[in-house]
């Protein structure tokens, strides 16, 4: 499996929360990752692969420890009823009511919007399978990931605990996970 020179990364890391997800990272024996904490997105043979940050486990141990469990907990399974993306015909992303879009409430002073928490887009959860992600995070993957197909979820994967699972999908070049949202919530984000 090989990545296509158009994956770009960057729109799967962290644009609010902690910088040293602000960037993708090369992590040893997996290849390149990208990750804001509600979506992990794995590049095998990235052509940058080379100019992006090493991610040593002693300095990143959280994040070595939460890919091992994702994929003991959540492997992509080919023979689990999945759905791609492209094929689910998804709605534009609506910016943000409280701040237009722009993320930021106060400009000046680089407060984030609390509405959106500075992602400038609306919290709108979308049922797929037994759990519900937020469009945001469907709209990118089908951007960004060529062919991307979603794990759907089921009862008896999800368990209990509906929010932040991590469901596991493929594309063509990678795989990874993204985190179910809470359908209630809509207005903060999961």
């Amino acid at each position: 499996m090989t990545t296509p020179t158009g994956i770009n990364l960057t729109p799967f890391c962290s644009q609010t929360g902690r910088i040293e997800y602000a960037r993708p990272l090369r992590v040893a024996g997996v290849g390149a990752l990208a990750t804001d904490k509600h979506i992990v997105v794995v590049a095998l043979d990235h052509p940058k692969l080379s100019e992006f940050r090493i991610a040593y486990p002693n300095v990143y141990p959280k994040l070595h420890r939460a890919l091992s469990d994702m994929k003991l907990r959540a492997p992509y399974q080919s023979d689990q009823p999945s759905t791609r993306l492209d094929a689910m015909h998804l709605d534009p992303t609506p910016a943000c009511d409280e701040c237009h879009g722009m993320g930021l409430v106060n400009e000046a002073r680089g407060a984030w919007c609390t509405a959106c928490f500075g992602t400038g887009v609306t919290y709108v959860p979308i049922a797929v399978g037994a759990a519900h992600f937020q469009l945001f995070y469907l709209n990118l993957m089908a951007m960004h990931l060529p062919h991307c197909t979603l794990q759907l979820p089921t009862d008896h994967c999800l368990g209990d605990h509906r929010t932040s699972k991590p469901t596991p999908f493929v594309f063509e070049g990678g795989y990874g996970w993204l985190a179910a949202c809470d359908p209630k919530k809509a207005g903060a984000r999961a």
